[in-house]
């Protein structure tokens, strides 16, 4: 995937965290790919977890499924934005053998 359609998705993320979740933005600012979700770094409770959920299934038009509900997906924003990015990308393959 392209390098701005990941810094898309990432800044998208940070976006969620701030505006849905209420993660105040003076930890959002240092924020990178690399910063924990569920640790340390931002530290979001279950609840919390599951709001971004589905704040990214509304904001990304997909589904988590239940197997991408984990500790794995939501370890680092790094590592969400990968499985975001993934989904689009299979999300767009689709689409365009359906067009075919």
């Amino acid at each position: 995937m392209r390098h701005d359609t990941v810094m898309d998705v990432e800044r998208r993320i940070k976006h969620l965290l701030e505006t849905r979740v209420g993660v105040g933005p003076d930890r959002i600012a240092y924020a990178g790919p690399e910063t924990p979700l569920l640790e340390q770094g931002i530290a979001l409770d279950s609840v919390e977890a599951f709001e971004l959920a589905c704040a990214l299934e509304e904001e990304f038009r997909f589904e988590l499924g239940a197997d991408e509900f984990s500790a794995s997906t939501f370890r680092t924003i790094g590592t969400l934005t990968s499985v975001i990015v993934a989904k689009l990308g299979s999300q767009a393959a689709r689409s365009a053998a359906r067009r075919s």
